[in-house]
């Protein structure tokens, strides 16, 4: 006797539970992607904060060498004034040999070789244009080279070999850029200016409570819409752009116009600290520590030093500091 085999129809889904499903797995999606972009962004602002550390020890490490931190940039030519543009070795060029690049500083020879003299070589140049992760904030999408420099002087003024991005600025003053160090209230009042050499025992007000170097984007979103604030260059600055300070600003800040500035003149903005992590930016301290510092810090945008954001950027100003 033939057995009977039953066939169990097979049903498909329909139009509407397709939709349904598709707009489940989309809401899912919605719901997880902020989740993943946060943790991605957490991972970059930890890597950002751990290079600012590394850029700490390396100072520490040059201090415990030569007795006192690098200068902010050696000027090779002469006065603050110049206008050339060839540009002057900066305070995170001096660092390479302490921050695992003793390699290329033999290379570069700072220490007998202009920066001028460096661009003029190719394979200096090609060196000098690398993106070095040190000195990148990783959530940071700007490009690997910034403005440049000139390489002889009588080249035109528009012949300019561009360098490596640095994210990390140092602290001139906290007020306007400045090149010397001067009088009390007028010249430079952070760690890096004009050949300086600051030594720990200088720090009057502590080296926890004196910011060394702070962040600076690529771009910042000001109320004019998305402007290049430029960064810094990893290893020089220009002469005084037609003496208004401006070479300065290629690898140090200032404190006058604050953190993330919305509201101020472009070049004043690139002349400020800033980042691309939502609500402030990372600072180093002259101690090695590494803080997050909120926009909103107390500050006053005027030239005096009144403010808790001035206080921290001054070496020696002996106020009070609350907390931050």
């Amino acid at each position: 006797m033939k057995s009977r085999r039953t066939t169990v129809p097979v049903r498909g889904f329909t139009l509407i539970e397709l939709l349904v499903v598709i707009a489940i797995i989309a809401i899912l999606i919605a719901l997880l992607l902020p989740a993943v972009q946060q943790a991605r962004e957490a991972a970059r602002r930890s890597q950002c904060k751990n290079n600012l550390k590394q850029i700490g020890l390396a100072m520490h490490n040059y201090h415990d060498n030569f007795k006192q931190f690098p200068p902010g940039w050696v000027e090779q030519y002469g006065t603050c004034s110049t206008t050339n543009n060839q540009g002057n070795w900066t305070w995170s060029a001096f660092l390479l040999p302490f921050a695992d690049q003793a390699p290329l500083w033999t290379k570069l020879d700072p220490n007998n070789r202009t920066l001028a003299q460096a661009l003029a070589d190719p394979t200096l140049v090609d060196d000098m244009q690398q993106r070095y992760p040190l000195f990148r904030c990783p959530s940071d999408s700007g490009p690997v080279k910034n403005r440049g420099f000139r390489r002889l002087e009588t080249d035109p003024p528009g012949t300019l070999v561009e360098t490596s991005i640095s994210n990390y600025v140092g602290n001139n003053s906290s007020r306007q850029t400045r090149c010397n160090q001067g009088q009390p209230n007028a010249g430079a009042n952070g760690i890096f200016f004009r050949n300086s050499n600051i030594s720990i025992k200088r720090i009057l007000d502590g080296t926890s409570k004196t910011i060394a170097v702070g962040e600076r984007a690529w771009e910042i979103k000001m109320l004019t819409g998305f402007v290049e604030t430029r960064a810094g260059n990893v290893f020089g600055q220009g002469g005084e752009r037609e003496n208004n300070s401006s070479g300065i600003a290629d690898a140090h800040a200032t404190g006058q116009f604050g953190i993330n500035p919305t509201a101020v003149a472009v070049w004043q903005a690139r002349r400020a600290y800033s980042s691309p992590h939502q609500g402030g930016a990372h600072f180093l301290f002259c101690d090695g520590s590494v803080h997050f510092i909120s926009e909103n810090i107390d500050h006053n945008p005027d030239r005096a030093v009144n403010s808790v954001f001035e206080f921290l950027l001054a070496k020696d100003d002996d106020n009070e500091i609350p907390k931050f």
